[in-house]
């Protein structure tokens, strides 16, 4: 992006309003992974990476240490299309299990979307230590439910987990939801 990505506007918002909002919503409390202190005027606490260079598993793992309570949803700032009922659903599932995370029809894994017991920390840190830093890492060291997120939930929306990581899919994501408004 060659910015802080939460920061970037997109629908005339910046990608962290639309996370915060969302979780707002479902959460008693939200705190933010950030090693950029710009975050601090959302009111929000916003801890830097206890490891650094441990990228989104190191911030994931920071925000389950610091967290006040035991069940936690972990949301990337670049996934504005996820919706509160995914974010139920994986709740709703989450019971006995230390994560949860959803599966695409296609099989790919979304472990920057998905529940965290406060317990994850320690497989995560585990995993930091050696080096292990690929998020997937953790579906073999826990007890860890890949969730299917499939065309038959009726909340299902095929854009749900498109990240916004680059200014080329900022720019292809303006101009579909122009050719959207339009038609």
């Amino acid at each position: 992006m060659g910015k802080d990505k939460g920061w970037v506007l997109f629908r005339k918002k910046p990608l962290i309003d639309y996370a915060v909002e969302l979780l707002g919503g479902i959460c008693q409390s939200i705190i933010i992974s950030a090693n950029n202190s710009a975050y601090d005027r959302l009111g929000f606490p916003v801890y830097h990476d206890i490891i650094p260079d441990s990228g989104p598993m190191g911030g994931i793992y920071t925000c389950l240490k610091h967290s006040p309570t035991k069940q936690n949803l972990v949301l990337a700032c670049d996934m504005p299309f996820v919706s509160g009922d995914l974010l139920n659903y994986l709740i709703n599932h989450s019971n006995g299990f230390m994560a949860v995370i959803p599966q695409t029809s296609d099989g790919n894994y979304e472990p920057l979307c998905g529940f965290y017991h406060k317990g994850m920390a320690e497989v995560l840190e585990k995993l930091i230590l050696n080096h292990q830093f690929k998020m997937l890492n953790i579906l073999t060291e826990s007890s860890v439910k890949a969730l299917s997120f499939s065309p038959e939930l009726p909340f299902y929306r095929e854009e749900v987990f498109l990240n916004i990581n680059t200014l080329n899919d900022l720019k292809r994501e303006r101009q579909e939801h122009e050719m959207d408004m339009h038609n």
